[in-house]
Order: structure tokens, then C-alpha cells, then sequence
């Protein structure tokens, strides 16, 4: 195996895998949990490492956190 596996290994197929796989429910289920355990309000700084496609980034913005994603 490629000792560098990791800086493709989420691109193409499983990136688009893991869009269709996660629905919204999933998302907001973990957003929810992720709001309540790490009792965040709006204008909260939030690291999503990895972020990936940025699904649970997006969603916590939207409830007005200060997101910073960062991946590969």
C-alpha cells in the first residue's frame, strides 16, 4: 500500500459514498448532539478537523457558530 493512502483515499467515489450516505437526518443528529455536549451557542469558535465536505460545519454555522474546517 502507498504510504501517502491517506491524501486520496477521500476523494472521488468515497467522497461521493459518504455525501449520499450521510442524509440530512444523520447530520442533524450528530449537529445536535455536538451543540448540546460541547454547549455551544452563536458566535462560539468551532475546529472541525477533519472536515471533510464540511456536513456538520455548514450546519453548525448555520446556527451561527465561527467555523474553521481543515483537511487534507
Amino acid at each position: 500500500m502507498n504510504q501517502d493512502w491517506y491524501r486520496d483515499f477521500f476523494d472521488g467515489v468515497a467522497v461521493d459514498f459518504w455525501r449520499a450516505a450521510a442524509t440530512p437526518e444523520w447530520t442533524q443528529s450528530d449537529v445536535e448532539m455536538i451543540w448540546r455536549e460541547l454547549k455551544l451557542k452563536p458566535g462560539d469558535r468551532v475546529l472541525d478537523c477533519p472536515c471533510g465536505h464540511g456536513r456538520h460545519a455548514v450546519d453548525l454555522a448555520r446556527r451561527g457558530c465561527v467555523m474553521t474546517g481543515i483537511d487534507i
